[in-house]
């Protein structure tokens, strides 16, 4: 027999340490991590969890991605840690929301757009809408390459002082240009007429 036999295997004062251990990430540490969602199986298309990403516990019901953590860089390069993001819980909404909100700071991140930005998803055009953008685009055809761009900034809503420093020229002359701009495409349009 050897020593450890007479020990309770609940007792891990005597075990021995961890081969290759290695201290805490200090807390408020940033560092650049992979996450991985280990498949679980779950499907249930009516709450968008299609593909077998969502894991369902046996024991509570609870749905939730099984996500692996890697440290791709940076002195704590190749440490892994793992957390499931929830989904859903039957004891009430607030894990799935954690879970929402964890994974929408996660893509923010990713994309580098900060948390209190709003992307605008506009809907897809209308026919309607794309003859206009065409018979815009014929519009602009009449126009130098220098007054498209002018026209095109202005649409875009920048400031004036932005478009006099990409046209090297003071604000009221950058006025005057696009306004001869537009009077352009307007001569042409009552020409048309």
């Amino acid at each position: 027999m050897n020593a450890h036999s007479s020990s309770n295997w609940n007792d891990f004062n005597d075990a021995e340490g961890q081969q290759g251990a290695f201290d805490l990430i200090p807390k408020g540490t940033v560092v650049p991590l992979r996450m991985t969602i280990k498949p679980g199986g779950h499907d249930d298309p009516s709450q968008g969890w299609t593909r077998g990403y969502a894991t369902q516990s046996f024991e509570t019901g609870a749905v939730y991605l099984a996500c692996e953590f890697v440290v791709t860089g940076g002195a704590y390069a190749k440490r892994k840690m793992w957390s499931n993001v929830g989904l859903h819980s039957q004891k009430g909404p607030t894990w799935g929301q954690m879970g929402r909100s964890f994974i929408r700071a996660a893509l923010n991140s990713a994309r580098n757009v900060h948390p209190q930005e709003r992307v605008y998803r506009p809907f897809p055009p209308t026919p309607v809408d794309i003859d206009r953008m065409l018979e815009t685009m014929r519009w602009v055809q009449w126009l130098e390459l220098e007054q498209r761009h002018l026209v095109w900034m202005r649409a875009k809503r920048y400031c004036w002082r932005d478009i006099s420093i990409r046209f090297a020229c003071d604000r009221t002359t950058a006025w005057r240009r696009w306004k001869l701009a537009i009077e352009t495409v307007t001569d042409r349009l009552n020409a048309d007429q």
